[in-house]
């Protein structure tokens, strides 16, 4: 009978090299200023015990057909920062991300979405103690000689016209996504005097308008590290913020949203409750010194809001979270 011997190195080596089908790695990126690459999350394993499962199911096989169980861990991608005078490379995680989409946009409001991220949010870093304005990332004025086009942006309270710059605004409003989740204190922020339904997916109240140099959206890095913005849209419309820096133990919840049809009754602006025209959210912040703060993040829209539709949509969401649990805990 014809024998065989498997070589670990070249399996080790190969696994290394090529990856497992299917599964995609974490991506890390060290920080350029002028770079376009992303850290990226994604799935590490054990190439040594891999290896070793499949030595030992060659060995043990009574069929053809083997199939691996590969336990796997997720990881969020790295940024790398060197330090100039010492040449050392410090490591930063993801702190928080925000998203939205702007599926739907037209021309011009798409072109100034991925010019303000492509051009002006990614790879901006924010030393540790400073403060960040978002209008200060954008160069100068928003004007068609800076290379903006025209998109409608809300005028006087309820007013729609075209702008240039029209929809920078949900850039700021997914970077801001991200401040709330990250737990930084927020110096600087408006809601949109009307409800915007581009922003309704992944946070809808949470959203932050800036119109330079009335409005902006500012906040202080307060973490004692250097804080690296990267942004991203991706093919379905999808826009991504990731703050990358050196955890300082804070941990953040939020609850919500709450209209003035589903809010708790204890839940008080101002001393009173939500009004028809408000969304609401509940930050709480955990820090590492067992310290807690709760701040209640508000959006007003001046015309009103669909909450009719909004609360359905969320009792829905409710229904087939409580069905999926059901199922997985049917199967297990």
């Amino acid at each position: 009978a014809l024998g065989y011997v498997l070589d670990e190195d070249r399996i080790q080596k190969d696994i290394t090299q090529f990856g497992l089908p299917g599964v995609t790695p974490p991506s890390d990126v060290t920080f350029d200023t002028q770079g376009s690459l992303l850290a990226h999350g994604g799935y590490e394993y054990s190439v040594a015990a891999v290896t070793d499962d499949i030595i030992r199911a060659f060995h043990e096989r009574d069929t053809d057909a083997v199939t691996l169980s590969v336990p796997l861990q997720y990881r969020d991608g790295h940024v790398f920062v060197r330090d100039e005078e010492s040449g050392k490379k410090a490591v930063l995680t993801l702190l928080a991300s925000g998203r939205s989409n702007f599926k739907g946009s037209p021309f011009g409001r798409e072109f100034n979405i991925k010019k303000a991220i492509h051009e002006h949010l990614h790879n901006v870093i924010i030393p540790a103690g400073e403060e960040f304005s978002f209008n200060s990332i954008l160069g100068g004025p928003v004007t068609l000689s800076r290379g903006w086009r025209e998109s409608l942006g809300i005028f006087e309270g309820g007013e729609l016209r075209p702008t240039p710059g029209g929809g920078i605004c949900q850039v700021s409003t997914t970077l801001y996504r991200a401040i709330v989740l990250a737990g930084l204190p927020v110096l600087q922020r408006q809601a949109h005097s009307l409800y915007v339904s581009y922003y309704k997916e992944y946070g809808v109240g949470i959203d932050a308008t800036i119109f330079p140099p009335y409005r902006d959206l500012v906040f202080l890095n307060d973490t004692g590290s250097d804080i690296v913005v990267q942004a991203e849209v991706l093919e379905n419309d999808d826009v991504f913020v990731h703050l990358y820096g050196v955890s300082d133990g804070r941990v953040v919840e939020l609850d919500g949203p709450f209209l003035s049809g589903n809010a708790p009754d204890d839940l008080q602006v101002n001393g009173r409750k939500l009004m028809k025209n408000e969304i609401a959210w509940v930050q709480r912040i955990q820090h590492a010194d067992g310290s807690t703060e709760e701040n209640i993040i508000l959006s007003r829209y001046g015309k009103g809001i669909p909450q009719s539709q909004l609360l359905a949509e969320l009792t829905n969401e409710e229904e087939s979270v409580s069905i999926d649990l059901s199922f997985l805990t049917e199967n297990l």
